[in-house]
């Protein structure tokens, strides 16, 4: 799918403490992410999701129900807004 989109790089949440040091969820990630470099040929970026969910469960209690559909799911929402953070900061 990364080749057929011409997807040139792949944000993954990364899930740090609150004081944003590193556990053992974030060491797993990132071995999951040099992993999967090497099969998916595009760069892979780590983006902190400290209050992801809880900012995606935020707006989704503003959101029509018309808006939740488009998103399915809280976590779907959280994913976008990690992808929005990346975006902005770059």
């Amino acid at each position: 799918m990364v080749r057929e989109m011409d997807i040139r790089e792949v944000v993954i949440g990364i899930p740090l403490n609150m004081d944003g040091s590193r556990n053992d969820a974030v060491i797993k990630m990132e071995k999951l992410m040099h992993s999967l470099e090497t099969v998916l040929e595009a760069p892979l970026t780590g983006v902190d999701e400290r209050l992801s969910t809880v900012e995606a469960m935020d707006y989704w209690k503003q959101m029509t129900s018309r808006q939740q559909k488009k998103y399915r799911t809280i976590d779907s929402l959280a994913a976008a807004l990690i992808l929005e953070r990346y975006l902005k900061e770059h």
